[in-house]
């Protein structure tokens, strides 16, 4: 049995949506072992597994490689949504909100600003170099001299 709770089978559930860091992996940040055969079984009886997060996109494709198409992807907040292989949904910010934003974060001198895309994270050239961690949340990353549309790569 998959799922057993008191001895009643779970036949109602067709949906387990999990977030990821410090909830789903590791505290390394790596996948649990026996994850993937778990997210086969639950595909087999008819309940769908969703891996949701704060991380790009891109990065959830790699962590989830060997179960990509038995499962659905939610990346970057809500943004971009994968089911198998097939993209469902994205909602971007509009240019001008976006470039909103970026003077803001750097008029408060308070954070890095740093686009998520849906193909790279984008950040400016040596400031976001310093952020380690901005690797294990946006892969791949771009570098550019400034966050304006024109100079991004």
């Amino acid at each position: 049995m998959l799922l057993n709770f008191g001895g009643n089978r779970m036949t109602d559930i067709q949906l387990i949506a999990s977030d990821m860091d410090h909830t789903l992996l590791e505290e390394d940040g790596s996948v649990p072992t026996g994850l993937f055969d778990r997210i086969r079984a639950l595909r087999e009886h008819g309940v769908e597994f969703a891996a949701v997060s704060g991380r790009s996109i891109a990065t959830l494709q790699g962590l989830f490689a060997p179960v990509r198409k038995a499962v659905t992807l939610v990346g970057d907040n809500g943004a971009v949504i994968e089911r198998g292989s097939r993209r469902v949904y994205t909602n971007a910010l509009p240019t001008a909100t976006q470039q909103h934003l970026v003077v803001h974060a750097q008029r408060q001198r308070a954070g890095v600003p740093i686009l998520s895309g849906v193909d790279a994270g984008t950040s400016m050239r040596g400031i976001g170099a310093t952020l380690p961690s901005w690797v294990t949340f946006s892969t791949p990353c771009a570098w550019c001299p400034t966050l304006n549309s024109s100079s991004r790569m």
